[in-house]
């Protein structure tokens, strides 16, 4: 569904060309999270808004849709690679916030009633 859109190679092509956020050396010291929780966070978020707002949805199909997102998770991961376990910062923070948004806006576009 989601995975093998246009729209998500875009979102992809939008993580690489952003990928200079996460080789940063700095870190705030006060941030106990790492990048690949907050992910992880940031996508369990998502899945939740999103099965709140379509409550239609049957099992089968939410099984699916957390299979693309966990499908989602391991291409960041791939991406991201060894940075997965560096402590957080704030504009990774922020970056990581508006992917898993614009994430669910695909899969938005794709619930939506024809």
């Amino acid at each position: 569904m989601v995975i093998q859109s246009e729209g998500y190679a875009s979102l992809i092509e939008y993580l690489s060309e952003s990928i200079v956020i996460f080789n940063q050396g700095h870190t705030d010291g006060h941030q106990p999270m790492t990048i690949k929780l907050f992910i992880r966070y940031q996508m369990v978020e998502q899945m939740s808004l999103l099965f709140e707002q379509n409550k239609f949805l049957i099992p089968q199909e939410k099984i699916y849709i957390v299979e693309e997102f966990d499908q989602a998770f391991d291409d960041l991961s791939e991406v991201l690679g060894k940075n997965m376990n560096n402590k957080i910062t704030e504009s990774q923070r922020t970056f990581i916030t508006d992917f898993a948004g614009l994430l669910k806006n695909l899969f938005d576009s794709q619930l939506k009633p024809i």
